[in-house]
């Protein structure tokens, strides 16, 4: 991925990667780098905003998390709910 983002520095499916793989590390400071990179390379989707909640909850950011919850709910709806376990009773 860090050869893709050499190439092209605003390659959305190579920054949301890193930013999973960052995520997965515990490298939560890297991981939200990267994923603000990817909201601002390309629109947003729903698997990112997901992940930018995870990451800002681990970082202790509640503003940061409910801001990006709160897209979440507008722009996807229906991930939203199934995020959050809402629309599955």
């Amino acid at each position: 991925m860090r050869r893709a983002l050499d190439i092209d520095p605003k390659n959305a499916y190579a920054l949301a990667s890193m930013a999973g793989y960052q995520y997965g590390q515990g490298r939560y400071f890297e991981a939200r780098a990267f994923a603000e990179r990817r909201l601002a390379a390309a629109p947003a989707d729903a698997t990112v905003l997901q992940l930018a909640v995870r990451i800002e909850e681990r970082l202790g950011d509640r503003v940061a998390a409910s801001r990006y919850q709160q897209r979440l709910r507008a722009e996807f709806p229906q991930a939203a709910l199934s995020s959050t376990g809402e629309g599955s009773q």
